[in-house]
């Protein structure tokens, strides 16, 4: 197993525990517990990292890295959106109709587009 197939599943593992953490957060509502907070984002953050060292080193060490410029930049905007949108609704400590539906959109984005991403390597 290469190294960068070792960072997926280390950021895959973690974005499901972020997933599942979200989930919990949602569920008890606002005002969101401070250590649950605090615990999704460092999963997320670590989601995060692992997946774009996963992809930089993939990019590096690819054959025809075009896969990964193509899906780098859809990437970058769901991130942002889960990112500002988490940003938002933990600073205003509430939870707002639209926030979340960005957020878990970005959610959804960000998976569909790892899950693109290892399916490509896997063919």
């Amino acid at each position: 197993m290469e190294n960068f197939e070792l960072q997926y599943i280390a950021g895959a593992v973690l974005f499901v525990l972020s997933i599942i953490s979200g989930n919990v957060l949602h569920r008890k509502g606002t005002p969101y517990k401070p250590a649950l907070l605090t615990i999704h984002k460092f999963l997320s953050l670590g989601s995060i990292l692992l997946i774009a060292m996963a992809m930089i080193t993939y990019y590096k060490t690819a054959e025809n890295p075009s896969t990964i410029i193509i899906l780098a930049l859809p990437m970058l905007f769901f991130v942002l959106g889960t990112l500002i949108s988490g940003g938002i609704m933990s600073h205003k400590n509430k939870e707002e109709k639209l926030m979340i539906k960005l957020h878990q959109i970005s959610t959804i984005g960000i998976l569909m587009l790892v899950v693109t991403m290892v399916l490509t390597h896997i063919r």
